[in-house]
């Protein structure tokens, strides 16, 4: 077998195997983006602890599960982001 043609048979099932191991993004959506809690603790100023505990308590938004069954949490960052202007308004609006 020449080297081509070796090159070539390694390379087709892996292009079949990717077209059918995961959909497809939408092109016309926003792919999101996941912080974890280093993150998400800079970008909002309140430490790990006080952001589990607001989270327990409804009122920070909620982590995804990256792993179905297991235990690493991220956030998404425009819900963050959205938290954040969220106090900035309602701080402007006492004002």
């Amino acid at each position: 077998m020449n080297d081509s043609h070796f090159k070539a048979s390694l390379k087709a099932p892996l292009a079949s195997a990717s077209t059918s191991a995961a959909p497809q993004p939408d092109p016309s959506q926003k792919q999101a983006t996941l912080l974890r809690i280093g993150k998400v603790s800079d970008a909002s100023g309140i430490s790990r602890a006080y952001i589990y505990q607001l989270c327990k308590e409804g009122r920070f938004p909620k982590p995804v599960t990256l792993v179905p069954g297991g235990t690493s949490v991220a956030w998404v960052a425009s819900e963050i982001e959205a938290w954040v202007n969220e106090r900035i308004a309602k701080r402007d609006q006492e004002a």
